[in-house]
């Protein structure tokens, strides 16, 4: 932030943004309970104190929610607080009225101004419509909800920028919701109840981010899977040569997209048991090239990663990726320890292809990627 300008010619600003955006992940009632415990002990319980005794009506609403997992009731509040709200172009023709006003005082406020626009008949779009106002009035409205509805929020102030200028009409303020990040900590997600359809002003929703979320992770996994055909067919040439001119970019744009946006826990979950299986036991002395110790080698297996899906642990999806590379890597350098690199390298593509059945797609094409991946650096003479 600066402070002092005096003297300044430009200010310059950087805005870092996820390629693929954030989304809140699925939890059900307990699980977020025993969060909301721990972050009021951590936090103090400031970020769920009332802000405004609500309207009836709104209160119905809120109740109408409870049925549903805490995501769901989120985004509907989202949602609700856009549909009934009205952003009004002429807010200077009130800001008087609401400076030093409570916020119960700007909501009747914000009511009245509703039925005074809709006298002036100049916009259709105030049908339906409650509360005239600004984005600091439904960032209000939208925490006050979400508090009563039982989660830890507050309001945000910053600006809402796309172009290369950064302006006080950039200025917007949403809501935010606290919400675990699965690694004992927790994230903020702005929750913006300001009315669609506002260009320089609206954002999209939280709905529209998990639309916007999928179309991108299913663009990144169609390139991962072209481009993980390219270097595959480019191992198997065994050209020294051409694999150390692949780029460290291209083998890791296809293993962040299949560890990152493919892989689940069940897939972890079956691929650990199957790695720990044939390690710890006697399985390791199949010969896999006949078919009696193969059917036996098979059986064995099936059933060994259908006992790993079945024991799943509640990890964050952000983790999943990591802990299965980690494992295939880790079980390599053991490998390597007993049979040397490039034995163990031709042993796990083995065990993959003989268990390909047993594995789901997914859990095949991520032993391949991290195999590959694996497999390239170490040809390439890259450190890890």
């Amino acid at each position: 932030m600066v402070n002092n300008t005096a003297g300044a010619q430009e200010i310059l600003y950087s805005l870092q943004t996820d390629e693929v955006p954030r989304v809140m992940r699925p939890m059900t009632e307990q699980q977020y309970a025993l969060f909301k415990r721990s972050f009021l002990r951590n936090y103090g319980d400031d970020y769920v104190a009332t802000i405004v005794d609500l309207p009836e009506d709104i209160t119905l609403f809120i109740n109408s929610l409870k049925s549903q997992p805490p995501h769901e009731q989120i985004r509907a509040i989202e949602d609700f607080v856009r549909t009934i709200s009205y952003y009004d172009m002429k807010n200077k023709e009130v800001m008087d009225l609401k400076r030093g006003k409570s916020f119960s005082e700007r909501l009747e406020i914000m009511e009245v101004r509703v039925e005074e626009l809709r006298e002036q008949g100049k916009d259709t779009a105030l049908a339906g419509k409650k509360y005239a106002g600004v984005c600091a009035d439904f960032a209000l409205l939208t925490s006050a909800i979400l508090r009563q509805a039982g989660f830890v929020s507050g309001v945000l102030a910053g600006f809402n920028v796309s172009g290369k200028r950064a302006t006080l009409s950039n200025a917007h303020g949403t809501a935010w919701v606290a919400w675990p990040s699965g690694n004992g900590q927790q994230e903020i997600f702005a929750v913006d109840g300001t009315p669609d359809g506002l260009a320089g002003i609206s954002r999209p929703s939280l709905r529209q981010y998990e639309e916007i979320r999928e179309e991108k992770v299913a663009d990144l996994k169609a390139e991962a899977v072209e481009q993980l055909d390219e270097v595959m067919k480019i191992l198997d040439s065994h050209n020294v040569e051409s694999i150390r001119n692949l780029t460290n970019g291209k083998l890791e744009s296809i293993l962040n997209a299949v560890l990152r946006y493919e892989v689940k826990q069940d897939n972890l979950a079956a691929i650990k048991r199957m790695l720990e299986a044939y390690w710890y036991s006697p399985a390791r002395a199949f010969d896999l090239s006949k078919g009696k110790d193969l059917d036996g080698f098979r059986s064995f297996f099936a059933s060994e990663i259908v006992a790993g899906r079945e024991s799943l642990n509640l990890l964050d999806d952000s983790q999943v990726g990591s802990l299965l590379f980690n494992t295939v890597k880790d079980f390599l350098a053991k490998m390597s320890k007993a049979s040397g690199q490039e034995q163990a390298y031709n042993r796990l593509e083995q065990l993959a292809d003989t268990l390909s059945q047993s594995l789901n797609k997914t859990e095949n094409k991520a032993l391949a990627v991290i195999v590959t991946y694996l497999r390239a650096k170490q040809i390439k003479g890259d450190n890890e």
